[in-house]
Parts: structure tokens; C-alpha cells; sequence
């Protein structure tokens, strides 16, 4: 098993853990497919505990887990208008970067500083 498929299940692990704690409501938003994924990706025999005394923000979770969590957040926890808003976000952040690559990469300027013989 290579390293990056055991980081995933633990992350996995750790996902599940974070969700055990979240609102009943807020947990039935989340499809079942998704959860029954983690389920099944899940390392069982990674044991991760957090610690009920530290605040959310303290809880240490692989950059891993911390992206699972944004995508079922942003996918089925945020209410649409502020899903609209992160949408345009990345849209204008996905653009942007459209617009730095089509500047450095313009074939009509990659010539202009070159050198004439």
C-alpha cells in the first residue's frame, strides 16, 4: 500500500471522527453515499480520538481530511446563497489564473524579447 492511499483512509478516519460531532440536523444533509464512502475508504484500524476539550479550529487533521471536510461543507452544508458566493470566488480565482497564464504564455509576446541576429 503506498503512502498516499493510507494518508487518504486516514483522513478518511479523521473525517468521520469531526462529523460524529456536528449538529444531527446538519449531518442528515450529507447523502448517505457519501458517508457510506468514507466508510468504506476509512482506515479501520487507525484510531483517531479528538479531544472534546479543544475548540474546532484546534483539532489537528491532515490537509487531507481538512479538504474532505471543505467539499462537504461547501457541497451540502452552506446555505445556497453563500454557496452562490463561493462559486463566484473560484470562478474569478479560476479566471484569474487563466488570465496570468494566457499573459506569460501569449505567443505572440514570447517572440518580442528575443534578440534579432
Amino acid at each position: 500500500m503506498n503512502n498516499a492511499n493510507d494518508e487518504y483512509k486516514k483522513a478518511c478516519t479523521q473525517v468521520l471522527e469531526v462529523l460524529k460531532y456536528i449538529d444531527k440536523k446538519e449531518y442528515n444533509k450529507i447523502p448517505n453515499i457519501v458517508i457510506m464512502m468514507l466508510n468504506d475508504f476509512c482506515d479501520k484500524s487507525y484510531k483517531y480520538v479528538i479531544d472534546g476539550e479543544k475548540s474546532f479550529e484546534e483539532v489537528e487533521l491532515s490537509e487531507t481530511a481538512k479538504a474532505i471536510l471543505a467539499n462537504i461543507y461547501t457541497d451540502y452544508l452552506v446555505p445556497q446563497e453563500q454557496k452562490d458566493e463561493i462559486r463566484k470566488q473560484e470562478d474569478l480565482k479560476r479566471y484569474n489564473i487563466e488570465l496570468e497564464k494566457r499573459n506569460k504564455y501569449n505567443p505572440d509576446n514570447i517572440f518580442k524579447n528575443k534578440k534579432s541576429r
